[in-house]
């Protein structure tokens, strides 16, 4: 009972690192697109940079477009 006990608390445990990594990779896709690519895309014009920025924020849209 011990054995049985021991392996079924195996696979909850590795099915909640799962939900964990799959849960930490969302919440790290949200922070790139609402804080650190705004952010970029403002220091590069700040500094400016408008000749990068400007195609990098055209490329994104145009892709946002397509999957979106």
């Amino acid at each position: 009972m011990t054995f049985l006990f021991t392996i079924l608390m195996m696979v909850v445990f590795v099915k909640l690192i799962g939900l964990a990594i799959k849960m930490t990779w969302g919440l790290f896709k949200i922070l790139m697109v609402l804080i650190v690519f705004p952010a970029i895309l403002i220091g590069l014009a700040v500094a400016g940079f408008f000749y990068i920025a400007i195609p990098v924020l055209v490329l994104t849209g145009v892709v946002s477009l397509i999957k979106g």
